[in-house]
């Protein structure tokens, strides 16, 4: 989690006690833009959370109880009554983004918003933890259906999902291993004032202990392992699926191409949603492990440059995890025959 706090200095050395401690907190105070956030992210983290509870009972419920919870649901429980290995990956993505919402979503825009964290050393390494295993786990999850597809249009005959109950784990389990290294680096570090005697837990931040000599390429290996090669793999699929379906020299009957074709059209707009989403976030990681040795200024127009740049990472990240079940919704009553 990273912080622009800077280190405050006396503006003179006449300057009374009080006006200090006001400067510090009118520093640290939210900014408008940044309460203007707040609405924002209470907004998405709602419609993700309902959206995503919905994707994850109507996959393990009966047709008829997914029309009773919300109708507009219904034509995506006949979807996923017809087609049950894409069903557990859906929800597999769906529990994925639920974790994100409800545990990482909060504390994180608090921590932006206060520019404190509040926590203690153990959520400060669980929070990190917990976001980039359901990250990761979107990306495999993403990844894996991507190859499903293009197996089930490459070897039609080859219909057994019998593997999915393992991969479901071995996912998850990938994914935490990959999460592992940087919770370890994480530790809580008070903030420094130039104000004898002068102690707050405002400005109390959650960082990586490791130099920036480590932190620039690890934040690209992320960007390269976690981002950009998927998006290569799954595009090259998708793109091997759609060419193969559309030769015309399957074994398949029209209405199986057909539903084929609806489900790689599902994925790619999936993907393509992924990718705009976490493109501002890589990009804004990357941004700050390289500036990380340069001086802060506290000009009010950098606070607020810095506020909208993190702010827009965010709404862009958590967009991700809220747009997935609207995106199942449109694109299944679309494809739904009459």
């Amino acid at each position: 989690m990273d912080s622009d706090f800077p280190v405050i200095d006396e503006t003179s050395k006449d300057q009374s006690f009080q006006d200090y401690e006001n400067y510090v907190i009118q520093f640290l105070s939210p900014r408008p833009v940044e309460r203007y956030g707040l609405v924002v992210f209470a907004f998405i983290m709602f419609i993700g959370v309902a959206g995503n509870c919905l994707v994850i009972r109507v996959v393990s419920s009966t047709r008829r109880m997914a029309s009773f919870f919300f109708p507009f649901l219904f034509s995506l429980s006949r979807s996923i009554n017809e087609r049950t290995s894409m069903n557990i990956l859906l929800m597999n993505l769906a529990v994925a983004d639920l974790i994100i919402l409800l545990i990482c979503l909060p504390t994180t825009v608090l921590t932006d918003v206060t520019k404190t964290f509040w926590f203690g050393v153990i959520p400060c390494k669980g929070i990190v933890f917990v976001q980039n295993t359901g990250v990761y786990v979107s990306v495999l999850t993403l990844t894996f259906i991507s190859y499903e597809r293009w197996k089930a249009v490459t070897d039609p005959l080859d219909v057994s999902i019998a593997n999915k109950k393992i991969v479901i784990p071995v996912i998850w389990i990938i994914a935490m291993i990959l999460s592992t290294p940087e919770p370890f680096t994480l530790q809580i570090e008070s903030p420094t004032f130039d104000r004898p005697n002068f102690t707050t837990t405002w400005g109390t931040q959650c960082r990586v202990s490791w130099s920036p000599q480590v932190e620039k390429p690890y934040v690209i290996f992320q960007s390269l392992v976690f981002y950009i090669l998927p998006l290569i793999m799954i595009s090259c699929l998708c793109y091997s699926t759609i060419s193969t379906l559309n030769d015309g020299h399957l074994a398949l009957g029209r209405r199986q191409i057909g539903t084929r074709k609806k489900a790689v059209r599902m994925l790619s707009v999936v993907v393509f949603v992924f990718a705009l989403s976490y493109l501002p976030v890589h990009a804004h990681n990357i941004i700050i492990a390289f500036s990380a040795d340069e001086p802060f200024s506290v000009d009010d127009t950098d606070v607020d440059i810095s506020a909208v740049r993190k702010l827009l990472a965010r709404v862009f990240s958590y967009s991700s995890s809220s747009l997935n079940p609207i995106l199942y919704n449109i694109l299944c009553q679309k494809n739904t025959p009459d």
